[in-house]
């Protein structure tokens, strides 16, 4: 709806402005100083679908959020009514009851949302929703109809449980509050219920890397997302993607964006061919540069440290090292549970679980260049200390 895209618009112009930097610097848990280091971000992390609506409805602003700063300047109306009811609506979660021929048939997991079933007429929900499915989303009611304003998050029906709770908890919370708490919450009971396959580590040193020339990473990202959409991919964070069994191409593959290049990776070196034809089909402008073999089995192996030159384990020790650290922060990682470093960092156990870690990152650091204990040192103040 146009009064929607105005309002989208309207958030976008004041992200300047000290209040909005102030209340970014708080989501964000950053100093931001300028919008164009916020929009940046935003673009980067692929957060603008979280924070824009939280700024529009729920931001502890002077004056309201800024949705109610841009009612105020037009007239009564329906377009008015509809800000109004964004304004009033909460997000909460939704499970998906049933699939209709123009949307889908909802049910609130909120007590203090609608007891009944809802119907939101929604082409999308009925092209990509699956009964059973979890949405945190904001859904006005406005003319006896529910608008569907933006989905925050898609859940698989496995976390209805702990969704359950933890909207019982975000109902309880101050308005601005309830959003990042939903997400966070969406976040640990996909961590806690995605079961972790403990294979032996030999079958998992060998990997093959394609390393694709793209002419823009916004555009390639836009792409993937559509992947994603069409179940092919799936988003591990806003820059790094998985492929999924439906794609049926090699084993763990995975897809990182880094600026202009597209870095492919998989354990199965004899299907390169294959995620090389899976990425033209996606990407078609995307040139391959070099293809990279790396074997990083030795650094877990005491018994044949002292078979390998120094040069040689300098190289393996950085190679493992960058590509851990790559987006470590907020991606979720097996040795910690299933969970993003920047979410264990809000608990005392969780700082435990990564001061651990990073005492086992540094044993490898000191095989490498300096500078990687450099950048242990910057994770660690970043999340240990923030």
């Amino acid at each position: 709806m146009r009064i929607l895209v105005q309002a989208v618009e309207y958030v976008q112009q004041q992200l300047s402005e000290p209040a909005v930097l102030a209340a970014a610097s708080g989501w964000f848990h950053l100093r931001l100083r300028s919008g164009a280091a916020l929009e940046s971000l935003l673009v980067d992390r692929g957060a603008d679908v979280e924070f824009y609506p939280w700024l529009a409805w729920d931001a502890p602003l002077e004056g309201g959020p800024l949705g109610s700063h841009l009612a105020e300047q037009l007239p009564a109306g329906r377009d008015r009514a509809i800000l109004q009811a964004l304004l009033d609506c909460p997000p909460r979660t939704y499970k998906v009851s049933e699939i209709l021929e123009d949307g889908a048939a909802l049910l609130c997991l909120s007590k203090s949302g609608p007891s009944d079933a809802i119907t939101v007429h929604e082409p999308v929900l009925a092209k990509l929703a699956q009964v059973g499915e979890l949405l945190v989303a904001r859904l006005p009611l406005v003319d006896g109809q529910h608008l569907m304003d933006a989905v925050h998050a898609t859940l698989p029906a496995r976390c209805a449980r702990a969704m359950t709770a933890a909207q019982a908890q975000a109902d309880t919370l101050p308005r601005a509050d309830q959003l990042r708490f939903l997400l966070h919450a969406a976040r640990r009971s996909v961590a806690k219920t995605v079961p972790i396959a403990k294979a032996p580590m030999a079958e998992r040193t060998r990997r093959t890397t394609l390393v694709l020339r793209i002419a823009d990473d916004t555009a390639a990202q836009q792409l993937l997302m559509q992947q994603c959409a069409a179940g092919l991919l799936e988003r591990l964070t806003p820059r790094s993607f998985a492929l999924t069994p439906a794609c049926q191409g090699p084993a763990g593959a995975v897809l990182r964006l880094h600026g202009t290049r597209l870095h492919a990776s998989t354990v199965q070196p004899d299907r390169i061919d294959d995620l090389h034809a899976a990425v033209a089909r996606w990407l078609p402008q995307a040139q391959l540069q070099m293809t990279l073999h790396r074997d990083l089995g030795p650094l877990f192996d005491a018994g044949t440290h002292q078979r390998g030159d120094a040069d040689q384990w300098r190289r393996l020790a950085g190679d493992w090292l960058c590509e851990v650290l790559a987006g470590f922060s907020e991606t979720p990682q097996p040795g910690l549970g299933g969970a993003t470093p920047r979410l264990l960092a809000q608990t005392a156990r969780g700082r435990q679980q990564i001061r651990a870690w990073l005492r086992v990152a540094s044993t490898v650091a000191a095989l490498a260049e300096p500078r990687y204990q450099r950048m242990l040192d910057r994770l660690s103040r970043d999340l240990l200390q923030a």
